[in-house]
């Protein structure tokens, strides 16, 4: 009877824990979601067109923008975006470390001349480190939730609209 008793508390303390995981889940990706989606009153078209004028004013790469579906691709290589206290190359020793910064901008028709944009910007890292004849190369990857970041572009939007 007390191996069933410690099995079912076992149990039970397993599901809480994922229970509780995908709460926090969740959570993170309602803080994700108010962060990097603004909504505005403008059509879609009007919104798209000003992210892309942004975005060229910034000397942003645009890599692919289609007005039709409402999706903009764009990369900055070692330029840091608004608002990001950081050095974009990073020499230390026999280290170098180099950013790319990639942007992934939508816009969906609400009707009634509304418009919900959505900007995603992550920073890619390139790390070269020179160990006598050998390179050894490693790269990582990661959204950026800079809410002052975020805030700057939408609030751009906003002002040319």
């Amino acid at each position: 009877m007390t191996k069933v008793i410690k099995i079912s508390s076992l149990l039970f303390l397993a599901f809480l824990s994922l229970s509780c995981s995908a709460t926090n889940n969740i959570k993170q990706k309602e803080k994700i979601r108010a962060l990097t989606t603004r909504q505005f009153d403008a059509n879609s078209k009007e919104v798209f067109n000003v992210m892309l004028d942004i975005l060229k004013d910034e000397n942003v790469q645009i890599y692919s923008a289609n007005e039709n579906t409402g999706v903009l691709s764009a990369k900055s290589v070692d330029k840091v975006p608004f608002g990001l206290q950081m050095l974009s190359t990073i020499a230390v020793g026999s280290t170098t470390e180099r950013y790319v910064y990639t942007y992934s901008f939508s816009v969906k028709d609400l009707g009634n001349n509304k418009t919900e944009a959505k900007l995603l910007i992550y920073q890619v890292s390139h790390d070269n480190d020179f160990t006598g004849d050998n390179v050894v190369q490693t790269s990582s990857e990661g959204l950026l939730k800079s809410k002052k970041l975020y805030k700057h572009y939408f609030e751009l939007i906003q002002n040319k609209l």
